[in-house]
């Protein structure tokens, strides 16, 4: 019955991958023809530049990302048709101002104050949009940021009926990017519910996705961790030391899983997201997570006799992988 039980729960975290991987796969390849190579940007009209904020320093300086952002906004001006720049971040606290930083770092290169617009209210991707929809009028927009944002930057001006192209800026290393992609996974999936509304999969899935990423962020549970105290641990250092050795595993063990997954179901994908991608926005969109399962279940019968070997494969392979993750061993690898 334990057993039973197990393979149960395994086969919904199975599913819920697949879904997950689904949702990131369909967003990106949705917003791959809409970004442009900036060597091609001198016929680009818009009705501005919108150069999406990221930190900054104490001393008022742009963080090197948010330089490459600027400074790819400073070559669009000066390359393009397009002579209205938006910066948008983050200053609804007095004691931090993104927008006034962009503003003067463009001003320092030669870019006239009366093309400069601030959005101080810009707090995250969705507002710095809606916000240069519906209060500064902008009906068509050039989005800078990085690569890997820009694939949901342009998910979401296009659900909000912009006009949209993306030029990436990227330029440099940037510290701390692996957590970023991990971040962006799952804002990916956070804007495809929240501009989807009643359409796709139920809800509960992202508040599920949703604490169990809390879950593992915060709360660092695994095998190590487990070791120590967590007040006699901080003194130390020791407990945050065994909690990120624990993030790493699980990390990679989940990549391990999500790789082997998207290979496996790889047809599977394909079909779905094609299949329901085009009921997006219409009244005929209402899948859930019964629809979901029951079309996979149909998908997986009308396999040959091989694949369905490398489905019982799979299924062997991820309990393995869940053992090793229990004893803090990355999967595959000596310890």
């Amino acid at each position: 019955m334990l057993k039973k039980v197990l393979f149960l729960i395994v086969g919904f975290i199975l599913l819920g991958i697949i879904l997950l991987l689904g949702i990131n796969v369909s967003i990106i390849a949705k917003s791959s023809n809409n970004i442009v190579d900036v060597n091609v940007s001198n016929d680009l009209t818009a009705d501005c530049i919108l150069v999406l904020g990221a930190s900054v320093y104490s001393n008022d300086t742009p963080s090197p990302m948010l330089k490459d952002r600027l400074d790819m906004g400073i070559h669009l001006y000066n390359n393009s048709y397009v002579k209205k720049i938006l910066v948008s971040g983050d200053h609804i606290n007095k004691d931090y101002d993104e927008v006034n930083v962009m503003k003067k770092y463009l001003i320092d290169n030669n870019i006239p104050s009366s093309d400069i617009f601030k959005d101080h209210e810009g707090i995250n991707t969705y507002q710095s949009l809606y916000r240069a929809k519906n209060v500064y009028g902008v009906k068509r927009v050039i989005i800078v940021t990085q690569k890997y944002h820009l694939y949901r930057a342009i998910y979401i001006a296009r659900k909000l009926d912009l006009q949209v192209v993306g030029i990436a800026s990227d330029g440099n290393y940037y510290k701390g990017q692996f957590n970023r992609e991990i971040r962006e996974f799952f804002a990916r999936i956070k804007a495809f519910f929240n501009t989807s509304g009643s359409c796709g999969i139920s809800q509960d899935l992202a508040q599920a996705t949703s604490a169990a990423k809390h879950g593992v962020e915060y709360y660092g549970f695994g095998h190590n961790t487990g070791k120590i105290s967590n007040a006699a641990g901080i003194k130390s250092g020791k407990y945050y030391e065994n909690v990120y050795n624990d993030m790493e595993v699980i990390l990679k063990n989940a990549q391990t899983v999500s790789d082997l997954i998207t290979d496996t179901y790889k047809g599977f994908n394909e079909w779905f997201t094609d299949k329901y991608s085009k009921l997006i926005g219409t009244d005929d969109c209402m899948i859930d997570g019964d629809d979901f399962r029951a079309a996979l279940a149909l998908w997986k019968t009308s396999q040959p006799e091989s694949k369905k070997e490398e489905f019982e494969i799979l299924s062997e392979m991820v309990m393995d992988i869940i053992k090793a993750t229990k004893k803090g061993k990355i999967y595959g690898k000596l310890k």
